[in-house]
């Protein structure tokens, strides 16, 4: 099919997943719960108009996020045997960010719809609705089940909510903005239950999270004039203590807590000879250019990139880069972007 280059078409979008008998929803690699919330929320949908729904994962999800309804519903690339005619990559800058398997799948889509909210996003798919400005794919999906005029149930007003304060760091991060908190309100008037998703996100941690806490917080380093903080964990210790990918979220808003630091940067070794760099930012720094210089993107704030090489070598060589980048900035007040 010849593409159309229908950036943030979403009246058309609507259109095409109202009539779609059939629809594929991806989420991204490493599930987080934007991916996941954004994912069920807009499956969940468009099941309860009628249409029969695929929801493919390569990773399993989050055990945080088992509390979901349709958290179960994910299946692996390898069990689908034939390919709807629509399919849907949610909260992903390209396709290859679903995973091989996945994004082999994809390409075999008659359509293919491309929902983001990433600024870094590289356009692919016949229609796009990539809006920056959104917190979170969720945010997005709103939109999307509004211009279908979709009632959206109390469980998908959950599972949105999910998307939205996991991944504005409960409305703390720069990229909230009011039009995220009217939505928010509006997930509340719906129904989502906003007390059963804070107490499985927030006051549910197992024991090997607090451990795994305690051992980033000892990989802890500053650099010489304070603006960078960063924690690297060594694939030993992880698999050390059985930690997945549940008790690793989170524990970058640690060095991004700390009094002067601007940049906050989290080493992760996946394996040997892989290092999985995640990077944010407070009021000045663009993360997502610094990401870019190693391959990865995301956000102003947030963004990360994956690096060939030994952990400790990587870890000099972004820290050096993000200071680096840090003493080109103009001073404060003089063109940073907010």
């Amino acid at each position: 099919m010849k593409k159309r280059n229908m950036m943030n078409d979403l009246a058309g979008i609507a259109g095409i997943l109202a009539t779609a008998p059939e629809v594929l929803l991806a989420s991204h690699i490493s599930p987080d719960g934007d991916s996941i919330g954004s994912t069920i929320a807009l499956g969940q949908a468009l099941t309860e108009r009628g249409h029969k729904v695929l929801m493919v994962a390569e990773d399993p999800v989050p055990g945080l996020y088992c509390f979901l309804d349709w958290s179960d519903r994910f299946v692996s690339p390898e069990v689908i045997d034939h390919i709807p005619p629509v399919a849907v990559v949610l909260d992903c800058t390209d396709v290859e960010r679903t995973g091989t398997r996945t994004a082999g799948l994809i390409r075999k889509a008659e359509v293919v719809i491309n929902i983001d909210h990433h600024v870094s996003n590289n356009g692919f798919g016949q229609y796009q609705l990539v809006l920056p400005e959104a917190a979170a794919a969720g945010e997005v999906i709103y939109q999307l089940l509004g211009a279908m005029g979709q009632k959206i149930s109390s469980s998908v007003a959950t599972a949105l909510y999910t998307a939205l304060v996991m991944d504005t760091g409960c409305f703390q991060y720069s990229s909230t903005s009011a039009q995220t908190h009217r939505v928010a309100a509006d997930l509340l008037e719906l129904g989502a239950d906003t007390s059963t998703a804070h107490l499985n996100l927030f006051q549910s941690k197992p024991l090997v999270g607090l451990q795994l806490l305690g051992r980033a917080l000892d990989t802890m380093r500053l650099s010489e004039d304070g603006r960078v903080a960063w924690i690297a964990l060594p694939h030993g210790t992880i698999t050390g203590l059985g930690a997945t990918e549940d008790h690793i979220e989170g524990l970058i808003n640690h060095p991004r807590s700390l009094e002067g630091v601007e940049i906050a940067i989290l080493f992760k070794e996946t394996k040997h000879g892989e290092v999985k760099v995640s990077l944010r930012s407070k009021t000045k720094a663009d993360v997502n250019v610094l990401a870019g210089w190693f391959g990865g993107g995301g956000h102003v704030r947030a963004a990360g990139c994956t690096l060939k090489g030994d952990l400790s070598v990587v870890t000099r060589t972004v820290v050096a880069a993000a200071s680096d980048y840090l003493k080109k900035l103009p001073p404060e007040g003089e063109g940073g972007r907010r």
